[in-house]
């Protein structure tokens, strides 16, 4: 799969949890952190935002950038395994 088309999957999982909390649903980004959540939201431009670059989310969340791209990769890994899973 190529990194566009995992990312637009990711988005659309993202998408399908914003939708599941607002109805009281199950919520399938619990297999990420919060953290995590946090910085693909931010990676994605959710919640009416832009996306943000690595270095201001690290900003954001007080980290390095390296520690972003950790956080970006892990929460990619776990959200494409859910994806395949389903």
């Amino acid at each position: 799969m190529s990194p566009d088309a995992s990312m637009r999957k990711i988005a659309q999982l993202v998408d399908e949890w914003r939708g599941s909390k607002l109805r009281g649903g199950a919520n399938k980004m619990f297999i990420c952190t919060e953290r995590e959540r946090l910085v693909l939201c931010l990676t994605l431009g959710l919640d009416g935002q832009q996306p943000r670059t690595q270095e201001e989310i690290a900003h954001i969340i007080g980290r390095g950038k390296s520690t972003v791209v950790a956080i970006q990769r892990q929460s990619k890994a776990k959200l494409l395994a859910f994806l395949q899973g389903e």
